[in-house]
């Protein structure tokens, strides 16, 4: 079973390769894990893969700028807690504005110290909502990049994932310990995703399952079969840990108000 990161994480989003590591530097012996992005397309393909606890990002860059940037991290991840850092250049009121539209947590004017970031750093720290503690999840799918790719980005989020590559596999997991919930491919040889559903359903009636598939012709339908078996949702291939990782949290807070009217 996979350990639990304590350590908080940061994404650093900045053309100057000297800014970058003036904050690596300063912010991992703080005990962050940073993460260097050097322009908005690198940003956005490593958020898609993890979510961060704060992202701090420039504006002026070449391609796709910090807002635009912003804006679809804020897109990918509502709750996102994103720092913006630009020179001022007169058009700071202007951008200021917009930053705080797209839901920038701060907005920071360089030169700035390194005690104004981290300052605003811990602030922003300090209203990331926590992760559900000890979640145990299993994660079912027989390609094994996904396995690991996903295990790995829900490992990095403070769950517990233990994974299996078939159906038969996972009925035989989920005998001998209950699961937090679970996470199934429709698409697998042999015992399919739904048949999995089915099984653990009778084990466990309040299980909470979340099917992941590849977009098929008879994608309405097969949605439509889970859902009625007690699926709590249902998500399109490729989808990554952010995905699930929402989905999880919709469920455990449905589950949680459900036990609140009791």
């Amino acid at each position: 079973m996979s350990a639990v990161s304590s350590k908080r994480t940061m994404l650093v989003v900045d053309d100057e390769a000297a800014v970058q590591d003036v904050i690596a530097r300063t912010f991992r012996k703080r005990g962050y894990e940073v993460l260097l992005a050097s322009c908005g397309d690198e940003a956005m393909a490593m958020a898609r893969e993890e979510k961060f606890d704060v992202y701090l990002l420039d504006i002026r860059m070449p391609g796709m700028d910090g807002l635009e940037l912003l804006g679809e991290i804020r897109h990918l991840c509502p709750d996102a807690m994103a720092i913006i850092l630009t020179a001022q250049d007169g058009e700071e009121n202007n951008l200021k504005a917009k930053a705080i539209d797209l839901g920038a947590f701060a907005y920071l004017n360089k030169p700035c110290s390194l005690k104004d970031v981290e300052d605003t750093i811990e602030r922003a720290y300090q209203q990331v909502p926590a992760v559900p503690s000890k979640r145990l999840i299993m994660l079912v799918d027989d390609e094994a990049v996904i396995r690991e790719v996903a295990s790995r980005g829900l490992t990095k989020r403070g769950y517990d994932v233990v994974t299996a590559s078939c159906g038969e596999e996972a009925i035989e997991c989920a005998k001998r310990r209950e699961f937090d919930a679970y996470v199934l491919d429709i698409r697998m040889p042999r015992m399919n995703g739904l048949e999995v559903l089915r099984i653990i359903k009778s084990m466990y009636p309040d299980a909470i399952v979340i099917m992941l598939t590849a977009v098929i012709d008879s994608e309405m339908r097969t949605e439509c079969t889970a859902i009625d078996l007690g699926a709590f949702a249902y998500l399109n291939k490729p989808c990554g840990a952010n995905e699930i990782d929402d989905a999880l949290k919709r469920a455990f807070a449905s589950e949680s108000n459900a036990w609140a009217r009791v």
